[in-house]
């Protein structure tokens, strides 16, 4: 039984796509649909480059790393992320995961002393992904941060905020106000390109024409959709409560998620506006998603309160050497 590992391209798409389709972040509400373009992704994340496994020929593994711009101790530096590891259920209990961190190290290894990645806390395989030994090669992992994924649903008022002084911006106003209040948060992205590009809702609350916080309101479905699985029985209440008020049903199992993310999220010291852009997007263009979700410390999560709001965490490691103290103080949703 022959194995190898090797860079894959556009070639591979479709079984990486059928290889995603059997793998999920750990949590049975969901799993991520990669098809019909699974490198559709890295447009969003930045440079990628991706490793595949092979056992006979076969894809059974994969893992993605990106290289991005990001403050790290308040200077723009270039960062790796590791992300989009997946292994066949088959051989999840091999060496793979550990061949694939291996083969990533050594390719970067003239590049970059570390790396990082997120995982969910849920995930089963959160052992495998963290151990400090992978296979015969020692690789120092640190714990940065964890973020609560809080998802808030648009159907009803779950939060209360005041949408009076939220406006809608130019793209390029709205990210000179980004990269004023995140030059001092490590890990907060600052690819102006990147914040430029993708669709969005570019959005600022102003008081006396001072900005105090700045959003983007935008979707990931045109590079990945989340596919209900088996979902709690609270969410058959929430249908009926969806089909009363005329508002977009939260999907069957199987059905693409519709849902919005609170990006790019930062303000004045202090400060957590996010109320005010809920109940804003709430009055205006609620009828877009079933739910909206945003990255939260464990101290905002916990304010958060309502039956159908729903949380589950993540924690973010450090892969390598790093000799600063560094952790994670800007929040945001991508998963391992």
């Amino acid at each position: 039984m022959s194995s190898q590992i090797h860079i894959l391209n556009k070639e591979h798409n479709e079984e990486l796509c059928h290889l995603a389709a059997l793998c999920n972040t750990g949590s049975e509400w969901f799993r991520i649909e990669r098809s019909p373009d699974f490198f559709a992704l890295s447009k969003v994340l930045g440079d990628t480059t991706y490793f595949g496994y092979f056992r006979d020929g076969i894809l059974v593994g994969c893992v993605g790393v990106s290289k991005q711009l990001r403050f790290v101790q308040s200077k723009m530096n270039h960062v790796y992320y590791l992300h989009d590891l997946r292994v066949h259920p088959k051989y999840r209990s091999t060496n793979v995961f550990s061949q694939l961190i291996q083969a990533v190290q050594a390719y970067f290894e003239q590049k970059t002393s570390w790396m990082f990645g997120t995982i969910l806390d849920q995930n089963p395989y959160e052992n495998i992904l963290t151990k400090k030994l992978l296979g015969k090669r020692k690789i120092p992992i640190k714990k940065l941060g964890q973020t609560y994924h809080t998802g808030v649903p648009l159907f009803c008022t779950a939060v209360k905020g005041d949408s009076n002084d939220i406006e809608q911006v130019s793209p390029i106003e709205a990210w000179e106000s980004y990269l004023s209040f995140t030059s001092g948060l490590s890990f907060a992205p600052c690819e102006k390109d990147i914040f430029l590009s993708e669709p969005g809702l570019f959005l600022v609350k102003k008081q006396d024409g001072i900005v105090l916080s700045v959003c983007k309101i935008t979707d990931q479905d045109h590079v990945r959709k989340i596919i209900t699985g088996k979902i709690p029985y609270i969410y058959n209440f929430i249908n009926l409560m969806y089909k009363f008020r005329g508002y977009r049903p939260f999907p069957k199992t199987g059905g693409v998620f519709r849902h919005g993310y609170l990006a790019y999220y930062a303000a004045q010291a202090g400060r957590d506006d996010r109320r005010d852009y809920i109940t804003y997007l709430y009055k205006s263009t609620y009828l877009s998603y079933s739910y909206l979700f945003m990255g939260l410390t464990r101290q905002e999560a916990v304010t958060y309160k309502h039956p159908f709001i729903s949380s589950f965490s993540s924690t973010s490691y450090l892969y390598g050497e790093y000799t600063d103290d560094l952790k994670l103080d800007f929040h945001e949703l991508t998963l391992i």
